[in-house]
C-alpha cells in the first residue's frame, strides 16, 4: 500500500505539472482566447508526451537525494530512518543543476537517475534555484542563504512526506529544510514544510481533513509562520463557499510564492476532494504558476486517492512515467533496493 501511494503521489504531481506547464503565466484573457470559456482541460501533448518541468525533475532529484542520504546514514536504534544529511540532498540538487546548464556528454554521472538522458534538458528552471545552486552554497533554515519566498522549493519536497510518512513533524522539518538549501524566506520552506507533512499524514491513511488538521498544528510550532497559515486556513474557508473558483483563487494571489503556491492547492483539493483530474484543471486555470500549483495539488491528491483515482489515459502520455514510478519504488522502501550502491552512489 505504501509503494502504492508513492507511486500515486509522484504520479499525480507530474501529471499536475505536465498539465500546468503549457499555460504558466498565461493570463486569463489569453486562456479564454486558446482553450475556450472552460480553460485547459486535457495535456497538452508534444510528440505524443506530456512534458514535465523543473517541478517535477527537481522532486526526482529530492527523492534521489534522500536515498543516498538514506543509503549513508541508515536507521536509529528505533529502526527508524534518520533525517537526511542536507549536503547530500544538495549534491543532488547540484545534479540537477547541470542537467539545466550543461550537455549530458559534458556530465559525469552519479548514479542512475544522472544517466536519464531526457533530463537534460532545460525547461524553464526558477530564477533562484538556479542562482543559489550555481553559487554552491546550501542555506538552511538557520542560516538562510537568501530571503526568497518563491515556490520553487514546495514543489519539489512531496519525497519527504513519503520517506517519512511515519513521522509527520519530522516529514515537515526535513521538507522545510530541503526548500531551505535555496529558498531562505518563511514564504519559501514553511510551505514545503507543510505540504510535505500531509502527504507524511497520507501515507497513515489519514483522511484529507485530519492531515491538513495535524499539519497545522506543526506548522504553528515553526517561527514566522503566521502569513502561511492565514493563507492556507482562508483556501480552506473559500473552498466551502460558492464563490467561482477563478475567483476564489484570485483571493489567493498567483502561486509564485510559496505560500499562495499551496494555499491555491489546498482550495482545488478541498473543492474536488474525489476527483483528481477536475482539481487539477482547476489547479493550473489561472494567471500565475500554473506547474507548480498543478503538482502540489497532484502530490496530495494522488497519495490521498491512490493509483486508482489517476485517469490512465493521462499516464499513458506522461514523461519519464516508468521512471518516475521506479523512483517511487525506491522511495517508499529503501531498505530493500536492489544494486542500491550502484544505483545511488553516495
Amino acid at each position: 500500500m505504501l509503494i502504492q501511494k508513492s507511486i500515486s503521489c509522484l504520479l499525480g504531481g507530474a501529471l499536475g505539472d505536465a498539465l500546468g506547464r503549457p499555460v504558466e503565466r498565461l493570463r486569463s484573457d489569453k486562456m479564454l482566447e486558446y482553450y475556450g470559456k472552460e480553460g485547459l482541460r486535457d495535456l497538452a501533448t508534444v510528440g505524443l508526451k506530456a512534458r514535465i518541468t523543473d517541478d517535477t525533475q527537481m522532486t526526482i532529484f529530492t527523492a534521489d537525494g534522500l536515498i543516498k542520504s538514506f543509503l549513508k546514514r541508515g536507521v536509529d536504534k528505533q529502526g527508524e530512518i534518520k533525517p537526511p544529511n542536507m549536503e547530500i540532498v544538495y549534491d543532488s540538487y547540484q545534479d540537477w543543476y547541470n542537467t539545466q546548464t550543461k550537455k549530458f556528454s559534458q556530465c559525469t554521472p552519479k548514479g542512475w537517475i544522472s544517466k536519464i538522458e531526457d533530463l537534460y534538458t532545460p525547461v524553464g528552471p526558477g530564477k533562484t534555484c538556479l542562482e543559489s545552486l550555481k553559487n554552491g552554497i546550501p542555506g538552511s533554515i538557520e542560516q538562510p542563504v537568501n530571503s526568497s519566498a518563491g515556490s520553487g522549493g514546495v514543489m519539489r519536497v512531496a519525497p519527504a512526506g513519503i520517506m517519512y510518512g511515519k513521522d509527520p513533524k519530522t516529514a515537515f522539518e526535513v521538507g522545510a529544510q530541503c526548500a531551505a538549501l535555496t529558498h531562505g524566506g518563511t514564504g519559501g520552506y514553511l510551505p514545503a514544510g507543510f505540504h510535505s507533512a500531509v502527504i507524511a499524514n497520507l501515507m497513515q491513511d489519514k483522511p484529507l481533513q485530519e492531515a491538513f488538521n495535524n499539519s497545522i498544528e506543526i506548522l504553528k510550532t515553526y517561527k514566522g509562520h503566521e502569513t502561511t497559515l492565514g493563507l492556507i486556513e482562508e483556501a480552506m474557508k473559500l473552498a466551502k463557499t460558492d464563490i467561482d473558483p477563478k475567483v476564489a483563487i484570485e483571493k489567493l494571489g498567483y502561486g509564485f510564492k510559496g505560500d499562495e503556491a499551496m494555499a491555491i492547492s489546498a482550495y482545488c483539493i478541498f473543492k474536488s476532494p474525489n476527483n483528481l483530474k477536475e482539481a487539477l484543471i482547476m489547479a493550473v486555470n489561472h494567471s500565475g504558476d500554473s506547474d507548480s500549483t498543478g503538482a502540489i495539488t497532484g502530490n496530495i491528491l494522488g497519495a490521498h486517492l491512490g493509483l486508482a483515482g489517476i485517469p490512465k489515459c493521462w499516464i499513458k502520455s506522461l514523461e519519464l512515467r516508468k521512471e518516475i514510478t521506479e523512483i517511487a519504488r525506491d522511495l517508499a522502501n529503501p531498505r530493500k533496493i536492489k544494486n542500491a550502491i550502484i544505483k545511488y552512489p553516495h
